[in-house]
């Protein structure tokens, strides 16, 4: 089984600065190639690792805490197999470890997918999220650490309350927490079943901030590249006016 792995990001119309980032394996993108929208594509048999991590905005050096995790994420994962929860774990909470004694103060999300010989997982924490297109259905894979979704799972919001509540952008959990403070918990994801024809998008805010899930549907269904796909996903967030950096990857089943 080969994967196509096509990722672009975008500082946006607002932002100076890019502080998001992504990674496949050991490739990421320096601070420059970030802000100028540096774009990936390769196919890959497994195993490998690949990314995306969004620096905390509002927080200082935000960009610095994303490339730590981007640079170091891949180096935990050794074998030819997919990795156990626990390994997942570990290796956030020790990511975690070096944002809190290098950039103390800083934050970043994280959404990966590790691909193993023997099937594909996926780690996330914060709001950067995961879809799977699978039969024409796109299905959210991911769920946000933020206190409007904790509202949502209490019943105090709805799901489309959420979508423009003030509080969707309050995370209770991100890279760049000291210990001390909390024993960060990364959901872990098994994906299933995942064949040709199949696409996990992996992404950060600025995107589904800006472009509904309907319209992520319509450019997957596209019958196009998967690097003209992600490009038409990167413009349509522009189009809404860009407010923050934007990270899109296609993950394809090839």
């Amino acid at each position: 089984m080969k994967f196509e792995i096509c990722a672009a990001t975008d500082k946006g119309k607002i932002r100076k600065n890019n502080e998001d980032n992504y990674f496949i394996n050991s490739d990421f993108l320096s601070f420059s190639q970030a802000n100028e929208g540096t774009g990936s594509a390769v196919t890959l048999s497994a195993p490998f690792t690949a990314g995306v991590s969004d620096g905390m905005g509002g927080e200082k050096n935000g960009e610095n805490a994303s490339l730590i995790t981007v640079s170091s994420f891949s180096r935990y994962f050794t074998s030819t197999c997919k990795p156990s929860a626990h390994q997942l774990t570990e290796a956030v909470r020790a990511i975690n470890k070096t944002i809190c004694s290098i950039c103390p103060g800083s934050g970043a999300t994280l959404a990966a997918v590790c691909a193993g010989e023997d099937g594909l997982c996926a780690v996330t924490i914060g709001d950067s999220r995961i879809y799977l297109y699978s039969g024409g259905i796109l299905q959210l894979i991911s769920t946000d650490h933020t206190l409007a979704q904790l509202h949502v799972d209490a019943g105090m919001l709805t799901r489309e309350e959420a979508v423009t509540s003030s509080l969707r952008h309050s995370l209770t959990q991100h890279l760049g927490i000291p210990e001390k403070e909390m024993q960060i918990e990364p959901d872990i994801i098994e994906i299933e079943g995942f064949t040709k024809g199949d696409i996990l998008l992996l992404c950060s805010d600025g995107l589904y901030d800006t472009v509904t899930g309907s319209e992520i549907l319509c450019i997957l269904e596209e019958d196009c590249s998967s690097e003209l796909k992600n490009k038409k996903l990167i413009e349509a967030a522009l189009e809404r006016g860009g407010p923050d950096n934007i990270t899109s990857m296609l993950l394809s089943c090839i």
